[in-house]
């Protein structure tokens, strides 16, 4: 519900004009990266994907982004093999890479985008890790004081639905066991990393809860 329709329309006017200057391989590209970026919007019904299928989605909005502002933005994806097999509520992480895009955008300086997803053990727990990081000026003294807690942010703001949703999110499929954190890396960029419980149990017993609500 929450598309906005601008980015499609944009997508949809880039293919147009690399046809018109006859650049058919870009125009190719973008046709198939928006068809799979929609495709998994209009398709995904259920309450928890894998995060290969996340990740790959990711992939095609951050391809869009890079056709779109050429040198002026670059991105670093990656995953490792024991994290492809958790699940994860769909377009959480999606949330957070719109996010750098929309903020840290500038054609002053070249946007870093970085998604990393890696396993970790966290006191005896397994988890995905996961960590959105960019270049860009980070976020403000007055946003990070508001995140220090997160339960307080996701009830009561009203401007930043996206992270606010993706909060309430978390917190209801995995209880108190997926964490997330948002900082200003000392390189200058916003950094959120999130951990997603990665035992099956867990998983389970969520999908449940979704059933019964």
């Amino acid at each position: 519900m929450q598309i906005e329709p601008h980015f499609y329309l944009n997508c949809l006017n880039f293919i147009y004009n690399m046809i018109d200057l006859k650049q058919y391989s870009q125009a190719s590209l973008m046709a198939a990266m928006t068809a799979g970026y929609m495709r998994y919007l209009f398709n995904n019904e259920r309450n928890l994907v894998y995060l290969w299928e996340e990740l790959e989605h990711i992939e095609h909005y951050l391809k869009i982004q890079k056709l779109r502002f050429g040198q002026a933005f670059e991105y670093y994806l990656e995953q490792d093999d024991e994290s492809r097999e958790v699940k994860i509520p769909p377009l959480i992480i999606q949330t957070f890479v719109e996010n750098s895009v929309k903020y840290a955008m500038s054609f002053d300086d070249r946007l870093m985008l970085t998604v990393t997803v890696y396993s970790e053990n966290i006191n005896n727990q397994d988890y995905a890790s996961i960590c959105i990081m960019d270049n860009g000026p980070g976020f403000s003294a007055e946003l990070l004081k508001k995140l220090e807690n997160t339960d307080t942010y996701a009830e009561n703001e009203n401007n930043h639905i996206g992270i606010s949703n993706a909060i309430k999110r978390l917190k209801f499929t995995y209880n108190s066991l997926a964490k997330i954190h948002f900082y200003n890396s000392p390189l200058n960029g916003a950094v959120v990393e999130i951990h997603i419980p990665s035992d099956g149990h867990a998983q389970r017993r969520n999908v449940h809860e979704y059933a019964d609500s």
